[in-house]
């Protein structure tokens, strides 16, 4: 991926298992354009792994690593129920946050894809927190595949400081997100 970053001269961000050594992290990286790491962010919600695993093989992150971007400013990154931890969101907004990016795994128990659903019902509480950050926000979550059982619905959103949707790719279709960040 920092070839890819370096090669197309883009920041690259992604989810991630972590193998360090026996231990497994849930992690986002953050590629800059000239293929550097500039954020490794692991989970700190140890609800990723479930209560039954292994606490010496699954674990959890401990503090919150951001990246002063040249023109964006200061970017951290939050994973999945990170989001709901207020004082994780106060630690962004204290931070002084520019820009946070939110990656996560929501699925539907059902399986179903309902943007009207996300939209009044879930969508506010992730307005909420980013309200908390009070930091322009891009969210993405990952979409599953049906056939294997996964009903990760998809999503991708730049969220404004207010909670605004300011820009997003529906549910349940692959997409590219465009957005300028500077308005």
């Amino acid at each position: 991926m920092a070839q890819e970053a370096r090669a197309a001269v883009l920041h690259v961000g992604l989810g991630v298992l972590e193998r360090v050594g026996c231990v497994i992290h849930d992690s986002f990286v953050l590629f800059s354009d000239t293929g550097t790491l500039v954020v490794r962010y692991r989970l700190i919600d140890p609800g990723w792994h479930g209560t039954n695993a292994g606490p010496a093989v699954y674990r959890e992150g401990t503090e919150i690593a951001a990246y002063d971007h040249p023109q964006l400013g200061r970017v951290p990154a939050l994973l999945c129920g990170d989001r709901f931890d207020d004082d994780l969101v106060r630690k962004v907004r204290d931070d002084h946050v520019d820009l946070l990016f939110l990656p996560f795994g929501r699925a539907s128990g059902d399986g179903s894809v309902c943007q009207e659903r996300w939209e009044q019902e879930e969508h506010p509480y992730y307005a909420d927190q980013i309200r908390k950050a009070e930091a322009l926000t891009l969210m993405v979550n990952y979409i599953g595949t049906p056939g294997l059982g996964d009903s990760g619905f998809g999503g991708a959103w730049v969220v404004g400081m207010d909670g605004s949707v300011r820009a997003s790719v529906a549910l349940g279709r692959e997409g590219l997100l465009v957005c300028d960040l500077s308005g």
